[in-house]
């Protein structure tokens, strides 16, 4: 009975941070970002997280991983000029974080590292699910 009281005292919290958590972004702004993210974010971070199954085997398989990583960081910054974060300041810090991370998957490609590329992928994809838990309702 004591458990059914403190989950039924939570609900309006949890429904508050749902309401909160999932804001919307202006017409302009989300249909380029929409853009952006169905063109360039979920190809390229896909290929990044498919590179955990196998190590990459030639020079080429290694450089081609470098160059998503430094398009999907590229595309980060597009993210930054979208939106100068005045009206979403997390907006920054979450397209910062992808750059962030897309650098340092990059870098780990160029040294041909795939235990700091599997390493960065968790990273990436945490970058990921904050910014998609705030903008996106999580999905």
């Amino acid at each position: 009975m004591r458990t059914i009281k403190v989950c039924l005292s939570l609900i309006p919290a949890v429904a508050s941070i749902a309401i909160a958590s999932n804001r919307e972004l202006t017409p302009p702004i989300r249909a380029e970002v929409r853009d952006l993210h169905t063109k360039v974010i979920v190809p390229a971070s896909g290929a990044l997280f498919e590179a955990e199954r196998e190590i990459p085997g030639t020079d080429h398989h290694w450089q081609d991983l470098q160059g998503i990583a430094k398009e999907l960081a590229k595309a980060s910054g597009q993210l930054l000029a979208i939106n100068d974060g005045k009206s979403e300041p997390n907006w920054l810090k979450h397209a910062t974080s992808l750059r962030d991370e897309s650098e340092s998957i990059a870098k780990a490609a160029g040294a041909k590292n795939h235990e700091a590329i599997v390493a960065g992928n968790g990273r990436l994809l945490s970058a990921c699910n904050a910014c998609h838990a705030e903008y996106r309702g999580g999905k």
